[in-house]
């Protein structure tokens, strides 16, 4: 076991609001620098509504933090490098519901945060994805207009990939409860060339639990249904499943198998991966308690953060593969909470601490950044996750 609790670097929460809405939800190396996200969407418990939310990096170069712009978001929930831009889906728009926002950092200039609120009715923009020359957003927003839109001027105008399907529930009285499918889109990813959407249940919106849908040209289309690319994926009653953090590995798809969590946070389960689409492997880390929180790819090797709770605190534990077979111990580290997510640059590993809605209790530590003072000589100058 390689443990490196005393070589980390602790560096201060750059987000000075509520403990929990300090949660790191993503990190996204972009231009050498670390991205940082942060907030809380939730419409009650503990920090609830927290923007507007910063866009903080970090340089290495300098151990500097910078706020770079600021969202009209309750939460930056992910990061995603589309078409050579780092992208920030409109989360949880402050603003009118009438549009939704997404924001961009063009790869070029790489100092200039360009907003983008053009997106009808885009509530919550949860997830986008780039595909042959195409962007598209999986919405969170209000029935019956369309929840999956794509574009082709990368954002300027929309046209409509998929709308809700109204649908009946017929009680014993004869009495009818009448509701729409699929108008919550929890994540996209793009796999060989194609485009897909997963639904997931999210309080009183409906999605069929598990829904992959896929882009065949035109519209999105049900690829299949109910359990296939997380079939034993820890399920609370009333919840749906949620696909987060899939990475491309070759030729195969390595994701992490979630709940919904605090309304439209996630709560990760079981890793998988996939090969076609249409089947999924469950992948079982050397410690089998440890719970798999984030996945990132240098190279010919696939990391996972994840973390164990033997006592009081928390084992925090990077495992690295090169075939998704055998799995072998990276490094770990203990601390009072988890780390949410990692990111690496140039053979040093980032972490950001975070906690779950469920524990109730927010340690002061959640938002840390840590830096391991350990060089991983095999992943050293390579490609971006």
């Amino acid at each position: 076991m390689n443990d490196i609790t005393t070589k980390l670097q602790v560096f201060e929460s750059p987000f000075k609001k509520g403990t929990y809405s300090r949660n790191v939800w993503d990190m996204q190396l972009f231009n050498g620098k670390i991205y940082i996200g942060q907030g809380n969407s939730a419409n009650c418990g503990i920090d609830q509504n927290a923007g507007p939310i910063p866009i903080t990096s970090f340089n290495p170069a300098n151990d500097t933090f910078t706020t770079e712009f600021t969202v009209d978001e309750e939460q930056i929930d992910i990061f995603k490098v589309l078409n050579g831009k780092l992208v920030i889906p409109g989360h949880d728009s402050r603003e009118s519901w009438d549009l939704g926002n997404f924001y961009t950092l063009d790869n070029v200039t790489g100092s200039v945060w360009r907003k983008f609120r053009t997106i009808p009715r885009g509530i919550h923009v949860f997830d986008m994805e780039y595909c042959n020359g195409q962007l598209f957003a999986g919405l969170g927003t209000d029935f019956p207009v369309p929840s999956i839109v794509v574009s082709n001027d990368f954002g300027l105008t929309w046209t409509p990939a998929w709308t809700p399907i109204k649908q009946a529930y017929v009680y014993p009285d004869g009495s009818k409860y009448e509701y729409y499918l699929n108008q919550r889109w929890s994540s996209m990813f793009e796999f060989k060339g194609t485009v897909y959407a997963v639904g997931a249940v999210s309080n009183f919106y409906v999605s069929e639990p598990n829904t992959i849908k896929k882009f065949d040209g035109k519209t999105f289309i049900t690829a299949f249904k109910s359990g296939v690319l997380i079939p034993d994926v820890l399920r609370a009653p009333g919840t749906g499943r949620k696909i987060i953090r899939t990475t491309k590995f070759g030729d195969k798809l390595l994701y992490i198998g979630a709940i919904p969590d605090n309304d439209q946070q996630s709560l990760p389960g079981n890793l998988y991966m996939t090969s076609d689409i249409a089947n999924c492997k469950y992948i079982a880390l050397p410690d089998v308690n440890a719970k798999p929180m984030d996945i990132l790819v240098r190279g010919n090797k696939a990391y996972v953060l994840s973390h164990i709770k033997p006592d009081a605190n928390y084992t925090n534990i990077v495992y690295e593969s090169t075939d998704l077979i055998t799995w072998t111990e990276t490094l770990r580290f203990t601390r009072d909470t988890f780390a949410r997510s990692f990111e690496e640059y140039d053979g040093v590993f980032y972490f950001g601490l975070g906690t779950n809605i469920s524990t109730g209790v927010a340690p002061a530590s959640t938002g840390t950044i840590l830096r391991a003072r350990y060089v991983c000589p095999s992943i050293k100058y390579c490609t971006l996750k």
